[in-house]
Order: C-alpha cells, then structure tokens, then sequence
C-alpha cells in the first residue's frame, strides 16, 4: 500500500510537469530563475525617443557565450535566464553608431538594468563605455543581498571559514551561531534567525538543488567551501513568486565554473592554541588544552573545449585537534560518606547552608514531619551500596571553584581535552555550451567527515569536551541543469538535484552494559526486553545535582540514512511590457532513521531534592546528593527502538509572475504562487495519531485505520506577491513588496518517531506505582528496583491504548486539519547610489509569523492543582500524570524593523558592505517544528508566552570591507623595486559587528506556584537598577529588585499564585568585535600572486558576556529580607568569544 501511495504521487507530479510543458507551447511567460540573472532596458535615441528593432547582444567574457534579441515597438529589451558572470553588451541599430557596454555584471536572482542612449552616427564608428560597477534594483521588489566571491575569499572568516558567517554582514540577522554537536553535524552550518522568523524556514538551494539536513533542517546538509562558491543570493522579504518553500531567508548557492582561460587557487590556513586566549573565567593554574586547525586545498578550472566544454574541481580538507577546557562541578569527598556538616571551601556550612531531612522520620505520608539527619550527616549503613560504587568512579574536585568561590561546589572540577575531526569536502563541476541556444552543466559535491570526542569522567562518560561521541557521515549531492532558448523571448530551464546524507554515530563507553551488568540495575541498557541489542549499551546517565555522569545525551547511538529530490522545471516568455514566468517544482525526502532519542536508550536515573526537604524549604545541592546516596530515585525515563523510524514526504509547488514595466520608470511585480503538502507517510504505512480523549492511539494503513489517521492537509495554500519599483532618476529607486510564504518545514522533524515507532517511558515521584506517591517530595522507588520494562504494543488492529507513562514520541497532531504555519512579509525601501560605485538603502521591513508549529502540553493544571498530580485533566480521564503534546500551528510572531544597508562594489581599492538594523522581534516560542511554547502550556497562560524573543537584540550594526593600500605597482602611488616589494600589495581588511543584548527571565521557585506545565517567575518588588557588574557576585540589576514568590509562601497557609514578572523582561549585556586581517600580496609572475594571511578572530580580546544568572531561588535572604547570600543570582559568571589569530598562505593563478 506504501508503494502504491507512492507512485501515486509520482504519477501526479509528472502530469503536472507535462501539462506545464505543453502550456509552454502557447503561454505567455518571464524573466530569470534563481540559478540566473537577467538584463533588461530600454534603448533610445539623443532626444530620448525610443529605438526599436535595436540588436541587443552580450557575450561572457569567460567563455564566450552568446545571447541577441531585439528591441520591441517601445524601444524595450529583456535577456533572462543569463548565467552569471561578467559580459559586454552591444548595441547596434541603423542610423545610429554602435554602443558596446563592458563588464555588465550578472548575478543570479537579480535584474541588470541597462538602458542605453546611442549617438547618430555610421555602423562603423563604434562607441565603448565601461559599465558602472555598483548597479540599483530597479526592477523588483524584494528584499535581496549578494554575497560575492570578494566577500568569501577576501573577508576574514572565522572558525572552518564558512561563508554562513557573512550572513552577519546582512540586516535583519541574528549573529551567526553554532548548532548541535560536531560529531552530528560535521559540516558546522550555522544558524541565524532572518527578519523574526524561526530558523528552521531558511532554505538553502546550491546549485539548484535543496539542500538540507531532513532531520536538523536548520542545518544545510553540506556546506560549500569558500573557494569554490561563485556568489550566494539571499532573499530575505516578500520573495519572487518563483521562489518559495522557505519562509525566514531563500539562499542560493552557485558553484564556480570554468572558463576559457584555466584559473585556480591553493590554500593552507592554521592556528594553534597558542594563538587563542585563555578563557574570562579560569581556574588558578589554568592551562590551555591542545587546539589545532589546519585547512588546505584548491581548485582548478578551465576549458576542456575552448567557447564550449568547461570543468572546475576544488578541494577542501579541514583538520582540527579541538581543545577544550571547563569547570564542572563534583560532590566533595565528605559528601560521598554521607558527611554534610562541612566541605573544603566553603563559607556556609553545613546545616546553615541547607538542612539535610531523614525521609525515614516521616510521620505518615506528611513531609513536614521529617527530622534533620544529626548534624546533617547521613550513616553509612543508610548509603545505598549500588550508589556507593557508582561514585567511586568519579574524580574528586581538583580545584578551588572560579565561579562559586564561596561554596566551592559549582566549577570545582576543572578538565580540558581534545576531540579529533577529519573533514575532506570535494566538488567538481562541468558546463557545457552545445549551440547558442542550449547550457548545460552538472555538479558533484562530497564529504566524508569522521569525528571523534572527549568526556571528562572516563570510563563514566560524564560532560563531553568538543562533541559527544564517535561519528562518521558522507554526504553526495549532485546536480544537473539545462537552459534552452527556443527563441529571444521564449525559454525553458531544468533542474534535477539529489542529496544521499548517511551518518552513523555511536557513544563513548558503548559496547559493554554497564548498568545491566556491571552495577546491576535491572532496566537499564537493553533491559529484559534487548539486553542483546549493544546499540542500547554504555552507562546509564546519572543526575545528582553535580555534572551528570554516564552517557546523558539522548541522541547517541544514531543510525541515519537520508535521501532528499528536487526538480524544478521552468517557462520564460518576453511579450511587449511583460515578462511572464511560470514553473513546477517537486520535492521529495525520505528518512530512515534508528535513534531512539525521546528519552535515554540507555536509562535516565534522577535524583531530586524532594526527599531531603521540608515544605517551605529552599533546596539546594545537599539536598539532592543526600537523595542519591540513599539511593531514592525520584525519576526514571527510557526509550526504546520498536519501529524503524521512516518517513516519506512530498512537497510540491506551482506559480506564475508577470514582471510588468508599467511605464519606463515604474515596474510591477505580480505574481501567484500554489504549494501543495501532502501527508508524509512511512513508506508501508500511514502515519500514527494519538486522540487524548479516549487514549487511542490510530495506525494509519493498518487494520481498519485509513491512511491519514484522521489528518487533513489543506489544499488551498495560495501564496500572492506583489510589489513595484519605481526609479526616479539615474540615481533612486523606490519599492514595496508583499507575499505570503508557507512554512517549508519537513514534517518528518516532529513526526519522525511517533508511538509506536519510538517507546518513552517515565516514572517519577508523582506517577501511579511510586513508592511514595508526592511530585515534590516523593519517590519512586530504590535503586536497586531499577527501571520499570517500557511496554510494548500488539499493533495488528491498528487501534492501540496509550500506556499512561509513555508519551507519544513525543507529540501528536489533533484529528482533523492540520494548520501548516505561514510568513506574510512586506517592506518599504529607499535605495540611493552614491559616487564611488556605492549604493544605500533604507526602509521598513516586517513580518507575521502566523499558525507558528508547537508542542503544547494539554495535561496540565493552574496554580496550586500541581501539588498532586490526579488532578490533572488526563490523570481523571484515564490515569495519565506525564506530559501530553499535542502538535499544531497555534503559535504567532511579530518583527518590525528599520533597516539600513551599505554597499561598494571593488574599485579604487575598497569595498565593503555593512548593514544597520532597528527592529523588535516578538514571539512565543524560538523555534518550530521540535519546539513547545516558552514557559506557559495551561490555557488560561498561553498568551503570556507572547513576549520578547530571547534573540531580540534591538539594535545591531555589522560591517565588512577589503582595503588595497594605494601603494605599489601601478597603484596611486607607484613604486617598483625593492621599496614594492617592502610597502607594495598590503591590504588591511576586517569586518565589525556591534549588537545590543539580549532579553531573559527572572525565574522563581516552582513550589510557589505548583502549576504543572508551567514556569514560575520572580516578583519584581522594586524598580530595576541596572548596576553593571561582570563576575561571581559583581551584580549586573540590583537582586533586591526581585523576589522569589516563596519567601512569601507559608506553607501552613498555602497561597499558589504566578510571579508578578513576565518573560524576557530584563536584557542582558551586549557586545562588540572586530575581526581585523592584514594580506601582503607578492607577483610571482605575471598570472601568479601569492598572499601571506594574518587574521584575528576578536582583535581586541573582548569578552562576549553571558546573560546574568536568573534564578531568584538561589538568592538567599534573612527572614527580615535582607540579603544573607548572592550565590550569584543577578551575576554573570560565562563569557565567551576569546581572541583567535590564524595565518594562512593564498596562491591565486
């Protein structure tokens, strides 16, 4: 049935291509694809009468490629579809002397405009001007940024020198961050959030092919290197009917090609840990750990056939040794014997720091009447045995605490290590030019990237350093395209691209059952059900309240397998005034994925405070730690492989522009586009649906249970845009533009792993069956019990009960329609050139984020019904105390902005870009997709979610330039000589970011508000006071601004109301770097240059400061108020950015 259901959709995509193929023969089509650009004008007389019947050529001055068309009754020309590149453009007319326009420069997903004036004159008086090098947007309306080969290869990158980075230099742009582990993403995309929308709606197409992680899809599966990219188009607003399926920012990528003359590049860049500053905040003593990075290629390109066969091949290999280095926190020696009256360093001991309850002295079920352990040491008969020999594993502290030296509890183990990563990247390329009329190229790119990482406990795992793990991923894409011209106003243009992204990652300490069989705790590893299974294998994680211990991240071991299509087709047709488009595009990607990741494979052992406290009471570490050494686990949870995980999905699109020059001056953009979503499925089934009224679970394609499980899609996704550009003048243009663009994301992200495919089990204190059944200060059972056997289903009817400790994977969508979340954007520009080929803009630029995709918790309850969990909605229906997501578009977004750019194009020695952004970006969650709401799931909370994003930074300014010192050879100032060789051929270039900082929010101790699937916030109790400070106990707000709402709380008269406080409400520090080089360039011949490369991540050393630690509970006050302990609270203890020099060699030929 999955077959059918594929070929299904197959069948309808090809007769969707046949019937825009046939509507080709007859339509009325446009101007250029994403892949190229397009030169249009207007050609007129001295008086400025138009000249029609003019011949209009241009000729690539590359590979010699030709293009000719004639201008219409209005004097009117238009060339889409032109590779791009540098071309000269003739004009020729009768009567008139012939104009050839020099190096007009084409770049894809952009409008050339070149009107010409010709002079009277004879066919053999010839006339040449050189084109101007910084050219308006004149003819449309979206909000769109280049990023040249100068940007990629003059611009100091920082890091693996990715060109993701100069996404900073473009307004409307977080600051470009890493994301995931390295072992899982070896390419190390980037991620931004674009104009206030979530950053899983970018879309990155290179070479016309999708390029995306499936599973990630706010990582770009590959990552092209800098030396090998010919430019990257971004769009960023009210996009091109023709472009879609993306609804943050459209990226394209092209790859260089080769020319008539053979070209290429070599390259070596390195730096060391010698080279890279010690961290802010270091222990005494610290030392720098190994870092080493190399990188070194090339590339190559030229003709294989001179005017018509070209080839370009490069090579990237990256080498790094990462160091790394922190502060993690272990229980002290005393601790471990159950002894916590004292411990080295600290200055608050003992009981006087927290009280330590013997749970045994519990009159009934009545936490209250607990009494303290005498003088809060626990015997040692009372220490679990198992427990006992798990923490002899683990290292004792080795330092005194940079960051909690009043405690010593916090950051008193100090390590550093390296993780090692091998990464080849390889791309070759080949353009075929078989008639005037006929382009085609091809494309291959490759990675193999093997990683290999470090943990600081040994043979207990613990924290990792660098990345977690051993991993290997190859990626293949290639990619293959056409361009036909079946006359000067009729064209046709085809893509096919395909992406194999394989990845197999396995943990540290994997192969060898250590929970099962070495400390003997049934459940954990494979348990009863795959104790044979060694992808289950490794050390269970361990949460004391110290750094956790074991293999903690759930997403290891992995088994990842992952194909993605595309193959856009496309109609251009030039008629009078308009340039009509229209085009198909069919996308498909497919998952098969083991990782059973919803909770840890291996097992999750949680140690809560609850049990060592009192109601009222402020927990703290003491409290937690003594719960383990009694070996009393408050929480549990498991995951388990039942099912392959496997998904199969369509994504498919339609549009239809007109590009209308209204007038001479005035040029509309119309446009329509329809995208279609179906249902992803998994490839032998349908997909699963959780109903929480009756707790059925509904497996689509099985038994009785149709295909969609009671899911709809809509089909009436209809997409305007609209916008015009209107010059005034040689020197301004004016535009607008609107559209509406559907959320790309891939549905196999949140529905990848759904019941039954991934099994999650958890028990916690407040679950049926825990020994001592109280969410706050219960348990669930003893160690020695172990972890309960995750269920498992008998799914041959299709219809299942959700077990009431396992969730759904975790989420489901509701029956009926799910609503697919979409961007409405629009903008308002001003764009002026200026003299030296520079050109600014500025203007306003929004946009709405509407049916954003989130989890929200429906098992949920207001404040004070938390204290039990049966009450609980779902705990009164059938007994469910966890979680429940359910999943749709309930979500909603704002971003207003200003922004301002600044662009010179290369001449006389400079160019830069820059880029100033005013703006205010509103949200309830940060992402979509795998994301829930922010803090507040209980309905009557849900709209106080909406608040600051935590990536509103309400003023950023960034800037990047290349400088050529005006001496040397042929220079300003001309030298020659030995005194060339000294002062000739420096460049100082850099680039300079400066951001305001960003918001965050005041927490407070949950116990005062008892709202389950809600976050409890502090009382602002006076006006804030912004004092400044930086460091352990160095306030940055004055703490006695806030409160925790439970010094207020009597629990003999429990009052559970929210915090005053609301999300995001206070910023944090922002800061500012500047990334400075110094090249000097030497002529080892005439077409040889070799350049010698100083960069400087961060020149100047300055720290990037970490919010303030927000936490109102770890405050400690006098009963009166007044302060008795900061423990940090208002204190910014993290800094990052430190200062990094590279060198680096360049031969350009």
């Amino acid at each position: 049935m999955g077959e059918i259901n594929k070929f299904r959709h197959v069948h309808f995509a090809l007769v969707v291509a046949i019937g825009a193929l046939l509507a080709g023969c007859w339509g009325e089509p446009l101007a250029a694809q994403v892949l190229y650009g397009s030169i249009v004008g207007t050609v007129v007389d001295p008086t400025g009468a138009v000249v029609p019947k003019a011949t209009v050529t241009i000729t690539s001055k590359a590979t010699g490629l030709s293009r000719e068309t004639i201008t219409d009754e209005a004097g009117r020309y238009s060339i889409p579809n032109v590779l791009p590149g540098t071309y000269d453009l003739k004009v020729t007319a009768s009567g008139f002397r012939p104009l050839v326009r020099e190096n007009v420069e084409v770049t894809i997903n952009t409008v050339a405009r070149v009107d010409v004036k010709l002079e009277v004159g004879a066919l053999t008086e010839q006339v040449t001007v050189a084109a101007a090098a910084a050219m308006l947007q004149t003819d449309k309306s979206d909000v769109r940024h280049e990023i040249t080969s100068v940007a990629v290869t003059e611009l100091p990158l920082p890091y693996y020198r990715n060109y993701q980075s100069l996404l900073d230099l473009l307004p409307g742009t977080t600051p470009s961050a890493f994301q995931n582990a390295i072992v899982d993403t070896p390419a190390r995309a980037l991620t931004t959030r674009v104009n206030g929308t979530p950053r899983n709606m970018n879309n990155t197409l290179t070479d016309g092919a999708v390029n995306i992680f499936v599973w990630l899809p706010h990582h770009t599966a590959y990552v092209q290197p800098v030396e090998s990219i010919e430019t990257v188009n971004i769009s960023t607003n009210a996009f091109d009917a023709e472009q879609g399926l993306s609804g943050g920012a459209a990226i394209t990528v092209v790859t260089k090609s080769g020319t008539n003359e053979v070209h290429g590049s070599a390259f070596w860049f390195h730096n060391n840990q010698h080279w890279l500053a010690a961290p802010y905040f270091r222990a005494a003593g610290f030392r720098k750990p190994k870092d080493i990075f190399n990188q070194f290629g090339g590339t190559i390109g030229g003709p294989l056939k001179k005017d018509k066969l070209f080839y370009f091949f490069s090579f990237e290999g990256t080498y790094y040794r990462q160091g790394g280095s922190g502060n993690w926190s272990v229980p002290p020696a005393t601790f471990r014997e159950g002894d916590f009256s004292t411990w080295p360093g600290c200055t608050v001991c003992g009981a006087a720091f927290s009280v330590v309850y013997d749970p045994a002295t519990m009159v009934g079920n009545d936490p209250r009447t607990r009494q303290p352990f005498p003088n809060n040491r626990i015997p040692k008969n009372r220490i679990s045995p198992i427990f006992d020999s798990i923490q002899k594993l683990i290292p004792l502290p080795n330092q005194v605490s940079p960051t909690d030296p009043a405690n010593n509890l916090g950051g008193n183990f100090g390590a550093s290590g390296s993780l090692k990563f091998d990464r080849r990247n390889y791309d070759i390329k080949v353009n075929w030019n078989p008639s005037g009329k006929a382009v085609v190229w091809g494309k291959l790119s490759r990675m193999g990237a093997p990683v290999t990482g470090k943990h600081i406990f040994g043979d207990m795992v613990g924290p990792n350093i660098g990345t977690a793990g051993v991993g290997d991923v190859r990626v293949n894409m290639p990619s293959f395209g056409l361009t036909y011209t079946f006359s000067p106003t009729f064209m046709f243009d085809a893509v096919f691209g395909y992406q194999r992204h394989d990845q197999d990652v396995l943990g540290i300490g994997q192969g060898k059952n250590w929970g099962l069989d070495v400390f003997k705790i049934p459940g954990t590893n494979g348990g009863r059900q795959y104790a044979n299974d060694m992808r289950y294998s490794g050390v269970p994680c361990f949460d004391t309240g110290f750094s956790s211990w074991g293999l903690c991240e759930t997403w290891l071991p992995l088994e990842r397998r992952e194909r993605t299509y595309t193959g856009p087709v496309n109609f251009s047709k030039i008629r009078g005034a308009h340039e009509f488009r229209w085009g198909f595009e069919p996308r498909r990607l497919e998952m098969n994925h083991w990782q059973p990741e919803t909770a840890n494979p291996r097992g999750y052992i949680g140690f809560g405070s609850g049990p060592t406290v009192v109601p009222g009471q402020t927990a703290r570490v003491l409290n937690t730690y003594a719960t383990a050494l009694l070996g009393l686990v408050t929480s549990y949870s498991k995951s388990i492989q039942f099912f392959l995980m496997k998904t199969r999905e369509w994504q498919y699109a339609w549009y239809f522009r007109d590009r209308w020059q209204a007038t001479r001056r005035l040029t509309l953009n119309l446009g329509l586009r329809y995208e279609y979503f179906p249902l992803i499925n998994r490839g032998d089934r349908g997909i699963e649906r959780w109903d929480p009224y009756t707790n059925t679970v509904y497996l689509g394609g099985i038994g009785n249970v149709p295909w969609n499980a009671g899911i709809e899609v809509s089909k009436k996704l209809f997409a305007p845009r609209v916008g015009f550009a209107y010059r005034i003048g040689e020197d301004w243009v004016v535009r607008s533009g609107y559209g509406i663009t559907y959320n790309p994301l891939p549905f196999g992200r949140p529905l990848r792993g759904l019941y039954p495919a991934t099994l999650t089990g958890s028990w916690s204190a407040g679950t049926a069956g825990a020994e001592f059944r109280d969410p706050a200060y219960g348990w669930f059972n003893t160690l020695d019990k172990g972890i309960p056997d995750v269920p498992t289903p008998d799914i041959s009817k299709g219809t299942l009960e959700l077990p009431v400790n396992i969730d759904m994977g975790p989420r489901s969508p509701w029956g009926g329609m799910l609503h697919r979340g979409y961007i409405q954007s629009w903008n308002f520009i001003v764009e002026r050139k200026l003299p030296f080929d520079t050109v600014v803009s500025a203007g306003y630029v929004a946009t709405r984020t509407i049916h954003q995709m989130l989890d929200r918790d429906i098992n949920t309850v207001g404040p004070g019904l938390g204290v039990d969990t049966r009450n609980l909605p779902l705990a009164k229906l059938h007994g469910r105390t966890i979680g429940a997501n359910m999943w749709d578009g309930i979500g909603y977004g704002t971003y207003n902005s200003l922004q301002v750019t600044m662009n010179k194009s290369f001449s006389r020695g400079l160019f830069f870009k820059g880029a100033y952004t005013w703006g205010r970006y509103m949200n309830m969650a940060e992402d979509d997709g795998w994301a829930g709401l922010a803090l507040w799931n209980w309905e009557p909370m849900i709209y106080r979610n909406y608040a600051p994003s935590s990536e509103d930074r309400r003023h950023s300014f960034t800037i990047g330039w290349v400088y050529e010192l005006p001496f040397g050879t042929g220079k300003t100032y001309n030298l020659s000589g030995v005194v060339d060789k000294i002062l000739g051929g420096w460049k100082i270039n850099g680039i300079f970011y400066i951001y305001s900082g960003t918001p965050f929010t005041v927490t407070g101790s949950g116990s005062s508000l008892m709202c389950i699937g809600c976050t409890q916030t502090a009382d602002q109790i006076a006006p804030v006071r912004k004092l400044g400070g930086k460091g352990p106990n160095q306030p940055y707000y004055d703490p006695m601004s806030f409160r925790d709402p439970l010094f207020y709380f009597d629990p003999r008269n429990p009052v559970y109301r929210p915090g005053t406080m609301g999300r995001n409400v206070l910023y944090g520090p922002g800061f500012w770097r500047i990334d400075p080089a110094l090249y000097k360039e030497f002529r080892l011949s005439e077409r040889v240059k070799m350049e010698f490369r100083a960069e400087a991540r961060n020149g100047t050393n300055t720290p990037r400061w970490g919010n303030p630690a927000s936490g109102a509970g770890s405050m400690r006050l006098n009963p009166d108020g007044s302060l008795s302990a900061l423990n940090n609270f208002m204190c910014i203890t993290s800094a990052s950015a430190e200062r990094q020099f590279r060198l680096g060699i360049r031969f350009q030929y």
